[in-house]
């Protein structure tokens, strides 16, 4: 959210693209956002979006890689060995 706040506040003050992009890299070294990232953002806020925020998206969120659920999944795997595994991670619990 901040680089994106940082970007709406480049848009604002006349900033190319480009010139955001070696700005956000500079500041945010190996943290800053992708070329194609920054320049969606620049785009999007030129056309007038103000929210910095996500969208709502359609579909169900993912949950699944979530440190939370990763642990449940592995301790099941470990509890009982010889229960079937029905998804494609399973070289992730060796």
């Amino acid at each position: 959210m901040e680089q994106r706040s940082a970007i709406k506040f480049c848009v604002r003050n006349g900033i190319s693209a480009a010139e955001t992009l070696r700005m956000c890299q500079k500041a945010y070294g190996d943290g800053a956002l992708s070329q194609a990232r920054v320049f969606a953002w620049h785009r999007m806020f030129k056309e007038g979006r103000e929210s910095v925020q996500d969208e709502p998206r359609a579909g169900r969120p993912s949950t699944s890689t979530d440190v939370i659920h990763v642990q449940k999944i592995r301790d099941l795997v470990l509890e009982n060995r010889q229960q079937p595994i029905l998804f494609g991670c399973y070289a992730s619990f060796a």
